[in-house]
């Protein structure tokens, strides 16, 4: 469900789930007497980027599962038979074939939801506006607020392509990386 639903239905759903008067977790966690009193999740400057970090690792949490569910399918059965028949733990066998199994998925699918979460204002923007104060403001958020609700779309646009240049940076060091790891 959660890679299905708009961001936008996401976002509302999870304010609805923070809310400190009628949201479920603040319920939750009373009922279980975690905190003595509600919490104000997305208006305390020290809780909010948290509850939109735990919000948006939700939203991406099925893409990761479907990654992962693939690059194990993809590590053959008879390394695992002849790890056994060595002697090898269930241990050293995740540590030795698993593990490098799907570290360059991982990888990848990390590399991809990094870019993905730095890119997404619309979570943001509906949860919190970026406030309270600056605290969940991000680069595409402030973009989006100069453009868009001062008017002034060069300084927005200027954001926007310094923002995709420092993503490019990381995704060319990425790729360097992996390449040199594939050449060895």
């Amino acid at each position: 469900i959660p890679w299905a639903l708009p961001s936008v239905v996401i976002a509302l759903m999870w304010r609805w789930i923070y809310d400190p008067n009628t949201g479920v977790l603040n319920d939750i966690l009373l009922y279980l007497q975690v905190v003595q009193s509600a919490v104000p999740w997305l208006a305390d400057p020290n809780v909010a980027l948290y509850a939109i970090i735990a919000t948006l690792t939700w939203q991406g949490f099925p893409f990761f599962a479907v990654m992962i569910l693939a690059a194990l399918q993809g590590i053959p059965r008879s390394q695992y038979e002849a790890a056994s028949l060595d002697g090898a733990s269930t241990w050293r066998q995740f540590r030795h074939i698993t593990l490098p199994g799907i570290m360059p998925v991982l990888a990848t699918a990390g590399l991809l939801r990094v870019i993905w979460v730095a890119n997404s204002m619309d979570v943001i923007f509906v949860m919190t506006g970026g406030g309270p104060g600056y605290a969940t403001h991000t680069l595409p958020l402030y973009a989006f607020i100069r453009a868009r609700q001062n008017l002034d779309f060069g300084y927005g646009s200027a954001i926007a392509v310094t923002f995709t240049i420092l993503l490019g940076a990381v995704v060319a060091v990425y790729l360097a990386r992996t390449m040199r790891e594939v050449e060895k």
